[in-house]
């Protein structure tokens, strides 16, 4: 009776400490079986368009940039078009920084430069 009452503990503690890794893996990254993702791709950088006070031609090239980046997520190539929706966001003053999480390695989120976080 003793084995079969930690038995029953013991999944009960396993199941509810995998659940999260299991959270995470139902939305991969596109391209990789493990890594979650960060904030959807373009979604944080059309906001922040709208909200920016760059100049005109800073302004052109991150709509260029968000271009190719919706060009390359359609290619199916979203390693790339994270990279070219980091260089735009650094064009508006943002850059990339890691989140501890329970997802693992890959979790993001954008920090304004000058900012203390």
């Amino acid at each position: 009776m003793r084995v079969v009452v930690i038995a029953i503990a013991l999944l009960a503690c396993c199941g509810s400490v995998s659940e999260p890794a299991f959270g995470c893996a139902a939305r991969p990254l596109p391209g990789h079986p493990i890594l979650p993702p960060g904030p959807p791709l373009g979604q944080l950088l059309d906001k922040f368009i709208l909200e920016a006070s760059i100049g005109d031609a800073d302004l052109a090239s991150v709509m260029a940039l968000r271009a190719e980046m919706a060009r390359l997520a359609a290619a199916g190539d979203h390693h790339a078009a994270r990279r070219v929706e980091a260089e735009a966001m650094r064009i508006m003053g943002y850059e990339k920084r890691a989140v501890l999480s329970r997802c693992g390695a890959g979790s993001f989120h954008w920090v304004k430069l000058g900012a203390v976080s």
